[in-house]
């Protein structure tokens, strides 16, 4: 998430564009997880995206469904349902 602030700060200043931030975070996804957001022109799931991206800003532990693996965070106000 911090390297997603990075890049919309430095297209706020014009020095990156758009194109170069949206390359730049789409290699660190693939660096992170290359098997569930590969490169080229595939779709990947907003979830597991959202996931990526935010469970280490806010979670402090998880709940799993055995039944339909969703995943809920706990925070230290409320769960949130990815």
């Amino acid at each position: 998430m911090q390297e997603l602030l990075k890049g919309f700060q430095q297209i706020r200043v014009s020095r990156k564009t758009f194109g170069e931030v949206h390359e730049n975070i789409k290699e660190l996804i693939h660096k992170n997880n290359p098997v569930m957001f590969s490169m080229g022109c595939q779709f990947a799931s907003v979830n597991d995206l959202l996931w990526l991206l935010l469970h280490s800003e806010f979670a402090l532990g998880w709940i799993s469904c055995s039944l339909c693996h969703s995943r809920q965070a706990y925070t230290t106000n409320h769960l949130v349902h990815f």
